[in-house]
């Protein structure tokens, strides 16, 4: 049988089919062969030629197998710490998180700065009455802006006997004042004076009269 073609020295393309090939009818089946043993011995060179090449250092999987699960505990020690329970508040972080986000998606959201401190949760022993209390204070406007303009905003109130005590107070000046107020304009009205509309007022009325005494002390009421 004739050869299909023959092979050059170092040759890298693949030939063509010989005359004899073609003439015999095998010129598509050698060629079709050829080609496919050209491809195979085309990507053996380049396998061969990239591990000869290949200069890196392999890869340290176990460092970062290593790091893999030293990451993986530390999540997993982090989710043991959301889901545990906090005996005095019988809460767990997580939910504490979700009671949270709840709150802020609301519409309007809350607004209010208050915070409390350390020492103030710590002191809180009762939870419910803590929550009612602030229920209380939030139906009363206590964390409304207006409070700030109020007579009584950073008043030092810590009790409940503070502010009864502070409550007697204001009724017994508010008493008082009364009845200076009904006195003073008695006073005026006796020399045809008119009552002032402030305490400033008052005093400066006051210390007119108080100088017509002094000299009505000097002197003799015939004189005037």
């Amino acid at each position: 049988a004739a050869p299909c073609w023959s092979w050059p020295s170092g040759a890298r393309a693949s030939p063509a089919p010989s005359p004899a090939a073609e003439s015999w009818g095998w010129g598509s089946t050698c060629w079709s062969w050829r080609r496919r043993s050209s491809l195979e011995q085309l990507s053996a060179d380049l396998v061969r030629t990239l591990v000869e090449v290949e200069r890196s250092e392999a890869p340290r999987l176990e460092e970062h197998r290593e790091k893999l699960v030293r990451t993986r505990e530390n999540l997993r020690r982090h989710v043991r710490s959301l889901h545990r329970r906090e005996e005095r508040w019988d809460i767990t972080p997580y939910q504490a998180m979700q009671t949270l986000a709840a709150l802020t998606a609301k519409d309007p959201a809350p607004a209010t700065r208050v915070r409390f401190t350390r020492a103030v949760l710590d002191a809180t022993v009762d939870r419910r009455e803590t929550v009612a209390q602030l229920e209380r204070a939030a139906e009363l406007r206590a964390f409304s802006p207006a409070t700030r303009k109020a007579p009584w905003y950073g008043a030092r109130l810590v009790s409940a006997e503070d502010t009864q005590q502070a409550r007697a107070l204001v009724r017994h000046l508010l008493q008082t004042t009364r009845d200076h107020s009904r006195a003073v304009a008695a006073a005026f009205e006796s020399v045809g004076l008119r009552p002032g509309a402030s305490l400033r007022r008052w005093e400066e009325q006051l210390q007119l009269l108080q100088g017509i005494r002094e000299s009505l002390t000097r002197f003799r009421p015939e004189v005037f």
